[in-house]
């Protein structure tokens, strides 16, 4: 049985049994469908476990457990969000601060006014896809490289070598140093608060705005600040060699089964979605939350901290377009019709993760929701023709409808 122990026996929690075992059953089917390799769901109400769920396989021998590690990759953000929001507590920045007064690159061509804060919710007016083509015609023009497509990663290095070579950097430079560069000639097309687009760039630069202001590597300071106090005992930037064993690894089918596998992976500090946890560690993050920063009498941030971080900064945004609806690193319901689950409320914390993964804290139902799953690559079919489907919304759903 998947509900907690602890589900049935405290009363207080008024959690309508039944409903969760229903949501057993259709996992059962889920994997039976072969909808995913493995599913991984785990969910809390004021902070007690009431739900475990746990099925499918795994490439390494661990096995798939409530403690296999997986990359959670744009679950990140919402991490990465509360260590800014940390070190402004401890009056080291301030979310309104100019990047610029950071980063060299967002000095002038229309960046100077670009915020903290305008990072944290993708509205800097930095367009992800508009730089990267303006970063391959600027290539193209001014040092006659063209990286092609569908190129080997031997290829790939050797036109990284080439290209650092023709910029003036050592030949090792990585893609964050030549961005420094670019991001200094590019001139976005809109103004900083007039346009929301989803932007990983801006998150890389968060983190490394972390290790400027902490003096740490993101790793060791999330460890300090969060991981450590909080009990995240399984959360890392960069995951311990000891801990590789216990990833949930991918097979073929899979999305980015071969990077999700790799060391690369394992190894990748970035705020943009680098953390690798559990699921255990990632509701146990919404539990504080929802606690409004406190969790077993551990305080991580205040709570005008959380209410901060709560808000819609994209009020004027959404107005006119309910996706705009962004708090400081969370996806904020509003009115949005999405894969998250039409049932959770209006104020609920959320975030997405490429490969399979979903996090909701909703404080209207005192619910932190937790999914790992080994999501497939492409729509395959079964004997019985059952096309992969989005399984989100219905996990979401189903868990909420169980909450008296």
């Amino acid at each position: 049985m998947s509900v907690t122990k602890q589900a049935y026996e405290d009363k207080k929690l008024n959690v309508y049994i039944p409903q969760l075992e229903r949501l057993d059953d259709r996992l059962d089917m889920f994997m039976e469908e072969d909808q995913r390799q493995f599913f991984i769901v785990r969910a809390h109400r004021y902070g007690v476990p009431i739900y475990e769920y746990c099925n499918g396989l795994s490439t390494n021998d661990y096995g798939i457990k409530q403690d296999s590690i997986s990359c959670v990759f744009s679950i990140t953000k919402p991490v990465a969000a509360v260590l800014i929001m940390k070190l402004q507590e401890d009056g080291l920045l301030d979310i309104s601060d100019p990047m610029g007064r950071y980063f060299e690159c967002f000095q002038g061509e229309g960046k100077s006014e670009m915020c903290v804060w305008h990072f944290m919710t993708h509205t800097s007016g930095i367009v992800e896809e508009k730089f990267e083509k303006f970063k391959n015609d600027y290539v193209q023009k001014e040092y006659g490289l063209s990286r092609g497509e569908n190129i080997s990663n031997e290829e790939y290095e050797e036109f990284e070598k080439k290209l650092n070579e023709k910029m003036g950097l050592n030949e090792n430079a990585n893609y964050d140093e030549r961005n420094l560069i670019f991001l200094k000639k590019f001139k976005p097309e809109k103004g900083p608060g007039q346009v929301m687009s989803y932007c990983n760039l801006g998150y890389r630069f968060l983190g490394k705005l972390v290790q400027k202001i902490s003096g740490m590597s993101i790793e060791e300071y999330g460890r300090k600040v969060l991981f450590d106090p909080l009990g995240m005992v399984d959360s890392h930037f960069i995951l311990p060699h000891e801990k590789w064993h216990r990833v949930a690894g991918r097979n073929e089918k899979c999305v980015d089964y071969q990077y999700v596998n790799s060391e690369n992976c394992f190894t990748n500090d970035r705020a943009s979605g680098g953390l690798k946890s559990t699921v255990i560690d990632m509701c146990r993050f919404g539990d504080m939350l929802l606690g409004e920063g406190t969790l077993d009498g551990v305080r991580i941030l205040s709570p005008a901290s959380v209410r901060e971080m709560s808000k819609n900064h994209n009020y004027m945004l959404s107005e006119n377009d309910p996706w705009s609806s962004w708090g400081l690193g969370f996806n904020l319901r509003s009115t949005k019709k999405d894969d998250a689950g039409v049932l959770r409320s209006a104020c609920s914390l959320e975030h997405g993760g490429a490969c399979g993964h979903k996090f909701l804290a909703d404080p209207e139902y005192g619910v932190s929701i937790s999914i790992f799953t080994g999501e497939y690559d492409s729509p395959v079919f079964t004997a019985d023709h059952v096309e992969v489907k989005n399984i989100y919304y219905a996990i979401n759903n189903m868990i909420i409808a169980a909450m008296n």
